[in-house]
């Protein structure tokens, strides 16, 4: 596979810095210090990484869906790596829906919360068109949660991690056209400290000790377990020894997900006079043998292949201080570590086993609460750990030489649209290396309005509409169609439609101003959350949930608490909601260095996919991090650069909810957002406190840090149908009061000038995991979870409309609920 950058060898770039569109822009920028950059590194850009574009069909692209009921197996006894699933057709499987998380779909409490592999399959077959044709083949899949491998006919074609955003691979050499095909995908939901977002796996007693007899060489010791404490996902437990053995530990190293599997390194303090370590990986067959490394003080033995493996054989009165370090360097599913007649036993979910035999006998086991092999875990967000395939799964062909990426950046000069394009190409073994660029903009009527020539230029259209958001202007949300043409010598090689809006943004200590004109943002926080389908994409929900925002009013909603389905964003564009996008980075504890450049990666995958959709106004780099912690400080500057160097065209933000002198990091964003609950988490029952609390600290945000104040969250939780007179916590009168009593003090801080908007959270009750605080889920949403309103919705309509009279003078709906509420 060859790119533009590889085929002209440094004139890409050359040529876009030489385009006066692009000196105008960086001069601009200079002179003006406007937020208004185009995208500074668009060569660089095009050149590091391939584009994301949305499959669809057209004159040279075929799309076939793979979506429907796929074979599936839980890997509960972790037999899928080393059985080799992938190579074969599953057997004693179950019917599975793609998409859709899986959790709900069966009647098992133990498949709803289980943490591992599970496996999915289906066969296709692929047309001999498609071969007759030298079409390239890739398959795409919009979500796998979180870890995810894909196999075509058992060879692994692609492999991702992070559940919220698409991957693909390319199978034009594997497919076997006109026959059947098999495809295999393994998903993992298993989070630890350095996946984002973060999850911990607990492999304790409790808090309780657990005593063993295990025999040695060195004779008979007793060995105690550590109390309880959060490890990272790759080991179990920390164990320390007493009596004759002055210590002994097994401590994992940072989880790194590979192709096939978890790879372990664990640190060992020993006194044995000999260890002996096997192990049993996916390929029996790779035996290399054991290379041994001294450092100081220290032995160090790497294990490369299964079977045993001496390490070392030592006296071991000298090792009684020294440590012997373990390293599995290669992939295994399992590996058996043995301390002569002792067990750990750690299987890719990240657990030690203790195998009882005669001579290894647990002592005192009445004291414990859990099991021996009992393994908790927990992830640090506050919603359900839904898994599985989450969004469509398709087949899509392209010619030998195809449109990779499209960048676009619009611009408005008086009643002149202008928008700045910019095409990248990949091209084949067989394909055409310097083809022709076609660039049409057509009208939401398909008449052209403009057109031009060659990988990048600008496009002007006369008296153009712009694309503005809902109840702003009496035609939101309109769209133009670019349409994009590689020819050469006039023949059509390929071609590909994406929609725009012309539109700019731009912002100040104060204000985001949106084709020059300030804006309010009212709407909510969403999850992808319903009932039986779980975080699986419906396109029935989809446009119920749009229909709904459009009945409550509603201009804006933010995708907490990371990237929707491009289906969600496509319609927001079309319907004018406009969207906080915000990345997979929930409630960060953490701020290190693997970690931040996880976090960059998945930010660059969003930014690349999402680019382009003038819905999205923002990019929210996390929601509710533990920013009080110092380290935060850098990790977020860091990111915010790195951001800014992929878009500096919208704001970047991330959602607090530190406090105004406790936040090291909101110093750095464009735009201050808060999620705050009054008379909720803080002074529960204090309905009289909010206007006082809120009025305060947002205009403290705003003093303090001169930028724009957006809430982002606020809100109370409200069971359906629970009414109690006076309104008390829970019930739906206390939910309208603690609305009612935020409306008012929003008002008033909006005639100050800096307010952004307001966000309740959240549109629709969601799933949690089970917890004493919430009545089964969250019920903070003005909907219920299947989508009928409770009272808060009505009376959230009358304010959404209110406010959009207010400020345009439209005309309110004839069936509100209320009307004039003070």
């Amino acid at each position: 596979m060859q790119s533009v950058k590889e085929v002209c060898d440094g004139h890409y770039m050359r040529k876009c810095k030489e385009t006066p569109w692009w000196n105008d822009r960086v001069k601009e920028a200079m002179e003006l210090k406007s937020y208004m950059l185009v995208w500074i590194c668009l060569a660089a850009y095009v050149a590091t990484t391939d584009g994301m574009l949305y499959p669809q069909e057209s004159e040279t692209r075929e799309v076939v869906s793979l979506d429907g009921i796929w074979k599936f197996k839980w890997d509960k006894n972790h037999e899928g790596f080393s059985d080799i699933w992938f190579s074969k057709e599953l057997q004693n499987w179950t019917s599975m829906p793609v998409p859709s998380s899986f959790n709900d779909i069966p009647v098992s409490s133990s498949l709803r919360d289980y943490v591992g592999w599970v496996w999915y399959q289906r066969s296709f077959y692929a047309p001999t068109a498609w071969l007759k044709h030298n079409l390239r083949v890739f398959i795409r899949l919009g979500s796998v949660h979180y870890a995810a491998n894909v196999w075509l006919k058992g060879e692994l074609v692609t492999s991702h991690r992070g559940g919220a955003l698409p991957f693909q691979g390319e199978v034009t050499q594997i497919v076997n056209y006109g026959g059947e095909n098999i495809v295999t995908v393994a998903a993992n939901n298993t989070l630890s400290q350095h996946t984002i977002p973060q999850g911990t796996v607990l492999h304790t007693n409790n808090t309780k000790r657990t005593s063993f007899v295990v025999e040695m060489s060195s004779g008979s010791s007793y060995i105690s377990s550590s109390p309880s404490s959060s490890l990272d996902s790759c080991c179990s437990m920390i164990i320390s020894a007493w009596a004759r053995v002055p210590q002994t530990m097994m401590l994992s190293s940072a989880a790194m997900y590979s192709s096939y599997m978890q790879s372990g390194a664990n640190l060992c303090h020993v006194s044995s006079s000999h260890i002996r370590v096997k192990v049993r990986g996916a390929n029996e067959g790779a035996v290399d043998g054991p290379g041994c490394d001294f450092m100081e003080g220290s032995t160090c033995g790497y294990v490369e292949g299964p079977g045993w493996h001496v390490l070392c054989s030592m006296l071991a009165e000298p090792l009684q201080h020294s440590l012997l370090q373990i390293r599995v360097r290669r992939n295994f599913q399992i590996f058996n570590l043995y301390i002569v007649a002792f067990l750990l036993h750690c299987i890719h979910n990240f657990f030690s086993h203790f195998e009882n035999h005669e001579k290894c006998r647990l002592k005192d086991v009445a004291q414990f609460p859990y099991p021996l092999d009992y393994t908790k875990y927990s992830i640090v967000p506050d919603y359900f750990n839904y898994a599985g395939i989450h969004r469509p799964v398709v087949l899509y062909t392209v010619p030998q030489t195809f449109i990779d990426d499209i960048i676009v950046h619009t611009d408005i000069n008086d009643t002149t649209g202008v928008v700045h394009y910019t095409v990248s190409y990949i091209v084949g073994e067989y394909g055409v290396v310097d083809p022709a660029c076609h660039v049409e903009l057509l009208d939401h009527q398909g008449v052209m309005v403009s057109h031009g020539t060659g990988l990048f230029g600008t496009l002007y259209i006369p008296e153009a509409n712009l694309w503005w958001p809902r109840l702003t202007h009496p035609r939101p949300g309109y769209l133009y169609t670019l349409k994009v043409s590689l020819i050469d010598n006039d023949e059509l090689l390929d071609v590909y439609r994406l929609c725009i809006g012309l539109r700019t943004l731009q912002w100040n200590s104060t204000t985001l101003l949106l084709n020059k004109k300030p804006i309010y943002l009212a709407g909510f926080g969403k999850h992808e959350d319903a009932n039986l389908r779980g975080k699986g994409l419906d396109n029935t929900l989809l446009v119920r949930d749009y229909n709904l925002m459009t009945w409550l009013g509603a201009n804006s909603f933010r995708t907490s608490h990371y990237p929707y389905a491009e289906e969600t964003l496509l319609m927001a564009d079309q319907e004018g909601f406009m969207v906080i996008d915000e990345s997979p980075a929930c409630s960060l504890d953490g701020f290190d260095v693997i970690l931040l450049e996880v976090h960059k990666a998945m930010l660059q995958e969003m930014i690349l996919r999402d680019k382009n959709h003038p819905s999205v106004i923002m990019w929210s780099l996390a929601n509710e991090p533990r920013t009080d912690k110092p380290e935060a400080e850098d990790y977020f500057r860091s990111l915010l650069e790195f951001t800014r160097g992929l878009d500096n065209s919208r704001p970047i933000t991330f959602v607090t909810s530190q406090g105004v002198h406790s936040d090291k990091a909101v110093q750095y964003m464009d735009i201050v957002c808060v999620n705050r609950y009054r008379a909720w988490y803080s002074d529960p029952g204090r309905l009289d406190l909010i206007s006082y609390q809120v009025e305060r600290e947002l205009t403290n945000w705003h003093d303090r840090f001169k930028k724009p104040v957006l809430v982002t969250e606020y809100g109370a939780g409200a069971i359906s149908g629970m009414h109690v007179l006076p309104a008390v916590m829970w019930t739906e009168d206390y939910l309208m009061l603690t609305l009612k009593q935020h409306f008012s003090v929003f008002d008033k801080l909006r005639g100050e000038g800096f307010l952004l908007g307001e966000m309740i959270w959240n549109f629709a009750d969601f799933q949690t995991p089970q917890e004493v605080i919430r009545p089964v889920r969250c019920v903070k949403g003005l909907f219920t979870r299947d989508r009928q309103p409770k009272m808060a919705a009505h009376l959230t309509r009358w304010r959404y409309w209110s406010l959009a009279a207010n400020m345009t003078g439209i005309a309110l709906p004839a069936d509100l609920m209320f009307i004039g509420v003070p």
